[in-house]
């Protein structure tokens, strides 16, 4: 009888340590296609916002609208493109856009006012500037680009986009189940 309770003994432990061993691992997996998830959603936004950003710098020098804002004129040209600006901003959750020289002079600023009137030129064609949180403790990102006009590095554009997506998918802990068990 001994021989046969130790054995039983013996058993279950390797049984409980086994199924904890898979469970782990499941876990793991687990864990690991929901991190794969959310940054292919991450990556989604980010490439969103560059197509923006590369989109409306295509608008800002299209029809000579940028050599148009340099020589300060207040055209009609100049006027659609400060609604074309605002209706992106509109759409697409931006709180600001900024364009300015290549001096760095700020030309045009449409939502959000600036916070500084001299903008640093990006180092590349879309650059990631950093995060601001904003008075109403909401978080935004800030990306700048490149304007260049006829060949010619004209200036820059800078836009402050809502960072309300980004926020949403790091909250999401669906697949982690309803008390974090997975943890």
């Amino acid at each position: 009888v001994a021989v046969s309770l130790i054995s039983m003994a013996l058993l279950g432990a390797f049984a409980y340590r086994t199924s904890a061993g898979l469970l782990q691992e499941i876990s793991v997996r687990q864990l690991d296609a929901l991190a794969e998830g959310k940054k292919r959603d991450l990556l989604k936004v980010q490439q969103h916002w560059r197509k923006i950003v590369k989109l409306l710098s295509q608008h800002v020098v299209s029809q000579g609208r940028f050599a148009e804002l340099t020589k300060g004129e207040g055209t009609d040209q100049s006027q659609e493109l400060l609604k074309l600006i605002a209706l992106y901003s509109e759409v697409n959750g931006i709180d600001g856009v900024k364009i300015f020289d290549s001096a760095g002079v700020e030309l045009v600023a449409v939502g959000k006012p600036s916070l500084a009137k001299l903008h640093a030129m990006p180092a590349t064609d879309i650059e990631y500037r950093g995060t601001l949180v904003n008075e109403e403790k909401e978080v935004q990102v800030v990306l700048a680009a490149r304007i260049i006009d006829q060949g010619k590095l004209g200036g820059g554009l800078e836009l402050i986009f809502d960072a309300e997506d980004l926020v949403s998918i790091a909250e999401n802990v669906t697949g982690l189940g309803t008390t974090g068990e997975v943890l």
